[in-house]
């Protein structure tokens, strides 16, 4: 057939997350790859895609008559930041919340036009292990000003929202709550005038939306969380939010709940029945994820888009959101001039990992103060504009970075100067708080036996197609099996642990010696995993992501060369 190689491109992408399903059962799997993925469901997301549904644009500052100029609208953006109410001191989450409402009363003195939209939460938004109705108050309505909560506020789930306090939230069908399919599409909670699908899910979640069975009431009636992966449009403003749930890859099974499948998640791998049943869950959640990233690089025109994830990309075996939506528009060939951030959190400090034509692309913003560190990391959040002659989003404040350095606008302080204003904990008692319930503050001696993998791996031979054996050398490996198989690399992967074993397999990125956990610093080589062909598996090298397309020789039935794929 003589069509471009980019249509070629788009296609086997979609068909690969379409069919991932199939492919992980492909070859000759062995059977606990095979009941693995027979016991992968597929996860339906139900949430309306009617542009604009909460009438944002209605408030916008020169828009609808209204005063002002584009440049007058502003959204934040924040992570990991439920902390009070949860056994972990109060004052750092206290202190950035006072950072927000100063910034929004500033820049409304120096401008009455000014308008805060919305706010974006990158995850772990309730510590230490999800929510409930009391922490809905105690974390969020008593911590933020009435000028912050009276906007939407968008968010997705961190590993720390999965959790035994919202158990149910995985395998839903187990325990049903609510659930969606055709016969309520058109209800609010299930996709109103547009639903996004129509298939049978099942929810049981307390930090959904209230009207799909979330904990909160009216209190909680401008937080937003329609499911665990949805898009957000605004026409008007020509921009569009994407919500990715990674937690398959980040956070299982070491990290769910903050401290893992055997303690703060506990009861989620009780409730699913199987360490199994709950990997296969979580897995299905991320395949939509990712599914719904590539529908909308193939049929999205927006220039300004918005990505929120809970996880860096050293958790997600490399692999940049951003890059991958940007790549896929290329593919699909609906790359039209386009501003898109990348937010995510985890790593609780203010930081950018990337920037494109002089401002930040890719944002660390995890320091909302929730957790963890004790050092002299930045606490805070992000705050973006839009330019009034490009209508493009621009990155008004984040991290040391200010537009108007003299405005007196400030989104990011020092951790310290939170710490020396709270006479409640001292650092240390803190600290010894925070570490049995958490594996992510490196300070804590639980990080490093979450965060490093000691293992011998024997090859068969050389040859790129031979089995890899590996040993586990956690202490859940027995009672979860060979499924959660860990295997150390060497300098091929610059000092990064990774998860091995077919694509059903429970996936981590680990650090793989004292020093790298102490500098975590971003990977610059490669990441690899490769699986037998035996085992049913594929290759997936990540980390440039130029490497992508190695999969779609295989998913794509031969369609093309490698070459030809590279190119």
């Amino acid at each position: 057939v003589d069509m471009p190689m980019t249509l070629l491109r788009a296609s086997a992408i979609l068909c690969f997350w379409s069919g991932l399903h199939d492919a992980s059962a492909a070859g000759s799997a062995s059977e606990h790859d095979r009941s693995l993925s027979q016991a992968l469901p597929e996860y339906h997301p139900h949430f309306d895609t009617t542009p604009d549904y909460l009438s944002i644009a209605s408030r916008a500052a020169g828009l609808r008559g209204n005063p002002g100029r584009l440049s007058d609208n502003y959204y934040l953006v924040l992570g990991d930041w439920g902390g009070c109410g949860a056994n972990n001191g109060c004052a750092f989450q206290q202190g950035v919340a006072q950072l927000m409402s100063d910034y929004v009363r500033e820049r409304k003195r120096l401008n009455g036009n000014s308008t805060l939209l919305f706010v974006l939460s990158v995850g772990d938004q309730f510590y230490w292990h999800g929510a409930t109705k009391e922490r809905f108050q105690t974390a969020w309505s008593e911590v933020y000003a009435p000028e912050l909560r009276d906007v939407p506020w968008f968010a997705v789930m961190g590993n720390h929202d999965y959790g035994n306090n919202d158990f149910a939230a995985v395998c839903p069908h187990v325990m049903p709550r609510f659930w969606c399919d055709e016969s309520n599409a058109g209800s609010a909670a299930c996709g109103g005038a547009r639903p996004y699908s129509t298939e049978k899910q099942s929810y049981n979640c307390n930090q959904l939306d209230s009207n799909k069975g979330g904990v909160g009431d009216a209190m909680r009636d401008n937080y937003h969380m329609p499911d665990f992966t949805y898009y957000y449009t605004i026409p008007e403003l020509d921009f569009e939010l994407l919500a990715i749930d990674r937690n398959f890859e980040g956070a299982f099974p070491a990290s769910l709940g903050g401290n893992g499948i055997w303690d703060g998640a506990s009861r989620l791998k009780e409730h699913c029945g199987s360490s199994e049943a709950l990997g296969a869950h979580l897995k299905s959640i991320e395949i939509a994820s990712m599914r719904l990233l590539t529908k909308r690089a193939g049929s999205s025109r927006h220039k300004n888009v918005a990505i929120i994830s809970h996880f860096p990309d050293l958790f997600a075996r490399g692999v940049n959101l951003r890059d991958e939506f940007h790549r896929l528009r290329e593919a699909f060939g609906t790359n039209a001039n386009s501003t898109t951030f990348n937010f995510y959190g985890h790593e609780h400090s203010q930081y950018c990992d990337s920037f494109d034509a002089g401002q930040c692309v890719n944002f660390l913003t995890g320091g909302g103060g929730g957790c963890c560190s004790m050092d002299d990391g930045a606490v805070g959040f992000a705050a973006v504009a839009w330019d009034d002659a490009s209508g493009q989003q621009r990155v008004e404040c984040f991290a040391n970075y200010s537009e108007e350095p003299g405005s007196g606008r400030a989104c990011t302080m020092p951790r310290q100067s939170v710490t020396s204003q709270s006479k409640a904990l001292r650092p240390w008692q803190l600290l010894e708080k925070q570490c049995a319930f958490t594996n992510d503050n490196p300070r804590c001696p639980n990080y490093q036996a979450a965060h490093t993998a000691q293992a011998t791996t024997t090859t068969g031979s050389a040859d790129a197609d031979s089995a890899v054996e590996t040993k586990s050398t956690y202490e859940w490996a027995e009672e979860t099996g060979e499924v959660f198989t860990t295997t150390t690399t060497s300098a091929a992967v610059a000092g990064m642990s990774v998860f091995t074993g077919s694509d059903s397999d429970a996936q981590e990125t680990a650090t793989a010696d004292a020093e790298t956990a102490a500098a975590f610093a971003k990977p610059t080589a490669k990441q690899t995993r490769t699986t037998a062909e035996a085992d049913g598996g594929f290759s997936w090298v990540s980390g440039s992501k130029d490497d992508l397309y190695s999969l779609l020789t295989r998913i794509a039935g031969q369609m093309f060369d490698k070459e030809a794929v590279q190119q």
